[in-house]
């Protein structure tokens, strides 16, 4: 009856085969839609910004490109993935999973009959490839074994043979279970996989004394209590990865007995392997069908969730960039506001002293003048006093030594740019060069400076009639009102360019430092943030499209188990969905009520926990205080908030469009909870945004 009942169900499971495909190429499909449609986005937002600077377009779209290129690496998995479980449809998959040396080759050894020539002598590694056997019209296929000194290959080498099974029967001892076994386990319940567990009970036993082998395995199996304790040992590793395995079902045997009792029936009694067999051999006559499917959905679900946290970690990591670049900018326009001052008041104290050393200039050419000097010897003699002032000199070095302060303060705030953003991983080696380019390009302007060139002006012909006016009277007596009037001649000359000095020495303030240089900085941290923003958004869409699928594989699965579990087939959800797998599925939304005994029920096929959260918008459910509360149970009392950046849209011909862009603040610490990596998963699915790093402000 029981043989007839697991061929039914095996010939059930090739028809489960053909629904998980369909559902399953389906999605693919679907994915593959929105991937092909986010590349055409690319090359138009390429196309678009040909007209940028080429800096400003390398980094990101580049990025941009290689994450397409990485989803279309993941398109194609997923469809690898699914056409390789349709050629293998017709086999309901097993893989026993286990460390090295703890008993996986002997129990292959007992289901097919071997004859013993597989099982490992001591330490050795027995099992160094993958192996498929047949039993009861199934195949079960015997993997290496993990945990080994130098088994990193092998590691892998099961995992992947791992990912392709309907059910994993893992494998533990009863002498010191491992973290790194749990760590394997953490990983395959992290790809959904459904898990029996066997407990190897080790006790060398001597058959050539076969009474006190056969007391002391009597004595060993029936000391449950042990065993349970080194089970509840391994489970609570569990708990350090995020999940809980007190669900998963746990067989106790002594593979060795049940391998020498296979013609010894006391011997095979006591070793309990029957049990195994009974309870395998349920699982599969009542599971078969969806685990079939499920293996299916898990096969899309995995790349794509993966690909979903990579967007939103993107997005989040080029959100909290433009935060960096915005922080640094508002610095540089405060510290503007008082280099402006600080440049004023410079300015102020250098014009008061050349107007000194001008004033000491044209005192020194009144007193050398003298009635013989001709018109081309005062002209030599006024210019050689005002050459002496050196106001070109000056006025260059003045505007020198300002322009050596703000580049000081533009180059630090620069290196400061660049060192928090490379800090924070993104690649912003297109920002350095830009930022580089900028200031080293306004080092080498040169200043429009007033300086002696100036003074080059035919006003002179006034000071040289007052020298021949005061030269044909009595020089006793109009000698110093003479001087005194070729002094006010002289300023009458000087003055007016000493005023256009001010003037233009202020332009060039205003206009080579204020606006070229700092607002020029400015811009391009701002316009860097911008098309941060932008590209952010992008990812987030992007991820927010995928997510979307990921509720569809959510939805197909919940209901599936739900109608295997409860025996129903009637189940009707309406739902939004935050899921790890192998750890937690939350329901948002109408589901039918549930007892705690049905949702244990539920919980032990899905294989994880379940939470239903209750929303119906005709009864006027609020979803965004649905989500907060979702929010708040995974964070507790670490600070969050739901914040939303408004953003000029760029490429645009309104210059009043804006786009939005929403992410979850949450501050640094929640960084050090553990698997920190899953609490962001279900985060950012439940926020529909990527998760963003930040202090809040008190």
């Amino acid at each position: 009856m029981k043989e007839e009942a697991l061929a039914a169900a095996l010939e059930d499971c090739k028809a489960s085969a053909e629904e998980g495909y369909r559902i399953a190429s389906e999605v693919a499909g679907a994915i593959h839609e929105l991937l092909e449609q986010a590349e055409e986005n690319l090359e138009e937002a390429e196309a678009s910004q040909e007209d940028l600077d080429r800096l400003e377009r390398t980094g990101l779209l580049s990025q941009q490109r290689q994450e397409i290129i990485d989803l279309q690496r993941m398109d194609c998995d997923i469809k690898q993935n699914v056409d390789r479980l349709w050629r293998q449809k017709k086999d309901f998959s097993i893989v026993v999973y286990g460390r090295t040396m703890a008993g996986k080759s002997t129990l292959m050894e007992i289901l097919t009959h071997g004859n013993g020539e597989s099982i490992g002598k001591g330490a050795q590694r027995t099992t160094r490839d993958v192996r498929d056997y047949y039993w009861k019209g199934m195949k079960v296929t015997d993997v290496p074994g993990i945990c080994s000194f130098d088994g990193r290959e092998d590691d892998a080498l099961a995992m992947e043979a791992a990912k392709k099974a309907d059910l994993i029967v893992f494998l533990l001892t009863d002498d010191a279970p491992q973290e790194e076994e749990a760590r394997q386990l953490a990983t395959l319940r992290d790809e959904g996989k459904s898990v029996l567990g066997i407990v190897n009970v080790k006790l060398g036993l001597n058959l050539a004394r076969r009474a006190m082998a056969v007391r002391d395995l009597t004595r060993k199996m029936q000391d449950t209590e042990r065993i349970d304790t080194i089970r509840n040992q391994f489970c609570e590793f569990g708990r350090k990865f995020g999940q809980d395995w007190s669900k998963i079902p746990f067989v106790y045997a002594h593979l060795q007995a049940a391998y020498l009792g296979r013609e010894d029936e006391e011997l095979f009694s006591l070793s309990n392997f029957a049990q195994v067999e009974d309870v395998l051999l349920d699982k599969v006559t009542k599971e078969a069908s969806l685990l079939r499917t499920k293996n299916f959905l898990e096969n899309v679900r995995t790349p794509l969730l993966d690909a979903i946290d990579a967007l939103f970690d993107a997005s989040g990591r080029l959100i909290r960039e433009s935060d960096l670049l915005e922080e640094n900018g508002n610095k540089l326009l405060a510290w503007k506001d008082d280099f402006d001052q600080f440049a004023q008041d410079r300015l102020e104290a250098f014009m008061t002293s050349l107007r000194e050393e001008a004033d000491g200039a044209i005192q020194e050419f009144s007193e050398i003048v003298t009635e013989n000097d001709d018109s081309d010897e005062v002209k030599e003699k006024f210019f050689d006093c005002l050459g002496e002032v050196q106001i070109d000199r000056k006025s260059r070095s003045f505007l020198k030594s300002l322009e050596k302060n703000c580049n000081r303060k533009l180059r630090s705030l620069a290196d400061d740019t660049i060192a928090d953003l490379e800090f924070h991983s993104f690649e912003m080696k297109a920002l350095k060069d830009h930022l580089d380019i900028n200031i080293e390009t306004s080092f080498q302007n040169a200043f429009r400076v007033a300086g002696a060139a100036l003074f080059f002006v035919n006003p002179l012909a006034g000071l040289l009639a007052t020298v021949f006016s005061f030269l044909s009277d009595s020089k006793a007596e109009k000698m110093e009102q003479a001087r005194a009037e070729l002094r006010d001649k002289a300023h009458g000359i000087v003055d007016p360019h000493l005023k256009k000095l001010r003037k233009s020495l202020a332009n060039n303030i205003e206009e080579g430092l204020m606006q070229g240089r700092i607002w020029g900085f400015y811009h391009t941290l701002f316009e860097r943030q911008m098309l941060l923003l932008d590209v952010a958004n992008q990812q987030n869409e992007l991820a927010q499209l995928l997510d979307t699928k990921f509720d569809d594989l959510s939805h197909i699965l919940l209901t599936k188990t739900m109608e295997f579990a409860l025996q129903r087939s009637d189940i009707a959800l309406k739902a939004d969905y935050v899921r790890v797998p192998g750890r937690k599925m939350i329901a948002i939304g109408k589901i039918p009520f549930l007892s705690t005994e049905d949702q244990e029920r539920v919980e032990r096929v899905l294989g994880e926990s379940l939470e239903i959260v209750p929303f119906d918008e005709a009864n006027g459910d609020d979803f965004s205080e649905k989500i907060h509360q979702i929010m708040q149970e995974i964070l507790g009392k670490t600070k969050h908030e739901l914040m939303t950046y408004t953003y000029p849209a760029p490429n645009s011909e309104d210059e009043e469009e804006k786009k939005e862009i929403r992410f979850l603040q949450v501050e640094p610490k929640a960084e050090r909870r553990k698997n920190w990596d899953s609490m962001r998963s279900m985060l950012q699915q439940a926020a529909f945004a990527p998760v963003v790093l930040m202090r809040i402000s008190d």
